[in-house]
């Protein structure tokens, strides 16, 4: 069986300490988003938040995934 670890916005300071670990404990493969913009604003309501908005993207830093992907490999 493989196990794949998911992992989402954090840090990216911590990208690389995290993927070895996750090596280390012995899953298969690191999930990484592949989202690198968001709307400013929009109409629609965000489905997972109980108010609708995304306040969790404010501020927060994207790596471009094939940069990351090339770091992590």
């Amino acid at each position: 069986m493989r196990f794949s670890f998911a992992e989402s916005m954090c840090d990216p300071d911590q990208y690389i300490p995290l993927a070895l670990a996750v090596e280390r404990c012995g899953y298969t493969s690191f999930t990484i988003p592949d989202s690198i913009c968001y709307p400013e604003t929009s109409d629609s309501k965000y489905p997972y938040t109980p108010d609708g908005h995304r306040e969790f993207l404010d501020g927060r830093p994207f790596i471009d995934p094939f940069v990351l992907i090339a770091t992590l490999g």
